[in-house]
């Protein structure tokens, strides 16, 4: 599929997906591309009119040399010479292409709005970009002031030779595209936590009065309010025999967490929105109005984005928390005095000489678990100088939080396959099915880690069914498994804001 971009709104969750995780290709309208040209004509009259005063990158250098004045056909020819550095990040291991694909994709945006001043012809460039592969960013060494970094892997942004440009690569883009990335992300693993834990209430035979929708009225919380539809409606079917006292805490606040769960996913969802949209950079090119002919360049902190990282920490929080309530269901379910199933989930008839069950996996998640909640501390601004500069002195934080929210998924998706493991064995040593619309997670749960009766290495299998989970997550054309229906987008993501394009 190829997105058309008309302006910086088209931008959007649902065209970031379709380009950068999909594989889809991005071409400017004719009306973007007649903008653009107004726009970077317009910019050569006012350099012409300013070429004693001082312009970011257009009569100086940048970065440490933003304080050398520079004629601008010396800058320009800089800018033909291109930058002295192709790659300096490097550690880590590499991020998946789909990053280096996003942050490509969210520069046009920019572009398109005229305010970076770029010739229509390099904007082309720039897009035609997503036709092949990319060159991967590396996990670490992308924090600086800026997007240089990873500008320096992805393209030579200060290349463009066709007159003047403003800040045609000095934006967020990448900040931009891995908030809009885990956001994409986000929202289907949590579809996927409300499932396994929905299961797994199942599986404790839990009483459904914690879950029951009246609640909704009674706690104003419109995203708890939402989390009980889901649970009241995945639960719908079950066994009519139900515990006769209270289940664990950990069962009981199930709507409560979760609620929060989607409040911090709906919270990055905007917040990756109104990024991917934005039209931010440095310098800017204010465009000429009726009150100004020539418009006028300005220095800004565009390429700062401030709210990704806090976002991004607020979801990778949420993972750790919602794991906690897994592992405790998994420790609950094998004790039979608390759950009311067979003491460790072991066949009738049997002990621990002669039968079989998920004993002993309970265990690992604990490492996960405490790796987890070091990974999900807030990502602060840096305390200390982090360059040789004198301008280049606060770094940009998205990096960081996308990074460690990709490790603490990756350990969140290995917990809810242990739950989901142990919620089968729960159901097959009790001879029950799974409600009718947990049956698709039930059946792809054990087409990887069958019921458990005999001796094998259930731990491989259980990584095979995370690696699973996290696939049909975050890889294109996989489908959603623990529905019935083809996607997840179209089931568990809410209707997008106002200005996206749904493809």
């Amino acid at each position: 599929m190829t997105v058309i971009i008309d302006a910086a709104a088209d931008i959007s969750l649902a065209s970031l997906e379709s380009v950068a995780i999909d594989g889809g290709r991005a071409r400017f309208s004719d009306r973007a591309l007649r903008h653009m040209a107004w726009a970077h004509e317009a910019f050569q009259r006012y350099v012409d009119a300013r070429r004693d005063t001082f312009i970011y990158g257009v009569t100086s250098g940048w970065g440490p040399d933003g304080k050398t004045r520079y004629s601008p056909e010396e800058v320009r020819a800089r800018r033909q010479r291109g930058s002295p550095w192709l790659q300096l990040s490097f550690g880590g291991g590499l991020l998946p292409e789909y990053v280096s694909r996003a942050s490509v994709f969210a520069s046009l945006g920019l572009l398109a709005s005229g305010n970076s001043a770029i010739h229509p012809d390099q904007a082309r460039e720039v897009a035609g970009l997503l036709d092949g592969p990319l060159p991967r960013l590396p996990r670490r060494g992308l924090v600086a002031a800026g997007e240089l970094m990873p500008n320096f892997v992805l393209r030579q942004m200060d290349s463009f030779g066709q007159g003047y440009s403003a800040g045609a690569g000095n934006g967020s883009q990448t900040s931009n595209a891995m908030a809009g990335l885990t956001a994409i992300f986000a929202r289907r693993r949590l579809d996927l936590a409300e499932h396994v834990l929905a299961l797994s209430a199942e599986a404790v035979n839990a009483p459904l009065d914690a879950y029951d929708p009246a609640l909704k009225d009674l706690w104003r919380d419109p995203f708890a309010a939402d989390a009980l539809d889901a649970l009241a409606a995945l639960i719908a079917g079950g066994s009519p025999d139900r515990r006769p006292y209270d289940a664990p805490a950990s069962f009981q606040i199930l709507p409560r967490v979760l609620g929060q769960a989607r409040r911090a996913v709906s919270a990055l969802e905007e917040v990756a929105s109104i990024s991917l949209r934005e039209v931010a950079s440095n310098p800017m090119y204010l465009l000429p109005d009726g009150d100004d002919v020539l418009g006028k360049a300005i220095s800004t902190g565009g390429y700062h984005n401030a709210t990704a990282a806090a976002a991004i920490d607020a979801v990778a929080a949420t993972w750790a928390d919602i794991a906690a309530l897994a592992h405790r269901h998994a420790v609950k379910l094998h004790k039979g005095e608390v759950s009311l199933l067979p003491d460790r989930l072991l066949p009738e008839g049997t002990d621990y000489t002669t039968g079989y069950s998920t004993t002993y996996l309970e265990y690992v998640p604990n490492q996960a678990l405490e790796e987890m909640r070091r990974l999900a501390q807030p990502t602060l601004l840096d305390a200390a100088e982090i360059a040789a500069s004198e301008q280049d002195d606060i770094a940009i934080t998205a990096p960081v939080a996308f990074v460690a929210e990709r490790d603490v998924a990756e350990r969140f998706d290995e917990i809810l396959a242990v739950l989901a493991v142990v919620c089968s064995q729960a159901l097959h040593v009790t001879r029950r099915p799974a409600p009718p619309a947990l049956q698709p997670l039930l059946s792809f749960t054990r087409g990887i880690v069958a019921p458990i009766e005999s001796r094998r290495m259930i731990g491989v299998e259980c990584q095979e069914l995370a690696d699973a989970f996290a696939g049909a997550v975050e890889k294109p054309g996989t489908g959603v498994p623990w529905r019935a229906s083809r996607t997840g987008s179209e089931n568990s993501t809410p209707p997008r804001a106002e200005g996206d394009v749904c493809l």
